[in-house]
């Protein structure tokens, strides 16, 4: 953990899940896995003191931290109901909406995909 470093704005204070996406500590809110994802259910159900402090992350592998905090946008989000950001942007949500089984986060990228392919 000596190279680590937290991600400038996903290292909340008040959130209760650590992960590590490479080099790079996240501190989130578990509600809104817990909520929208029988994936992350599943994981952080089985979890014994992995992921419940910085000094034990829970490793993801195979997602680049900033993939992860651009799927992150979706819920920490400062602009309410305001989702316009790139093409690429909602194909990297959709990536691992689909990979992480997020079934309202994948439509909600599905839709704004097609919006912006004048679907």
């Amino acid at each position: 953990m000596a190279n680590t470093h937290r991600h400038e704005l996903y290292y909340i204070p008040a959130g209760d899940l650590h992960l590590q996406f490479g080099q790079t500590l996240f501190r989130i809110h578990s509600q809104f896995f817990l909520r929208e994802s029988a994936y992350w259910r599943d994981r952080i159900a089985g979890l014994n003191q992995e992921g419940l402090d910085e000094h034990a992350p829970l490793l993801i592998e195979g997602v680049e931290a900033e993939d992860f905090a651009r799927f992150l946008w979706i819920f920490y989000n400062p602009r309410i109901g305001n989702y316009n950001t790139s093409l690429g942007n909602w194909e990297t949500i959709l990536r691992l909406a689909t990979h992480w089984d997020f079934p309202s986060v994948r439509e909600l990228a599905v839709k704004h995909i097609d919006e912006l392919q004048g679907a």
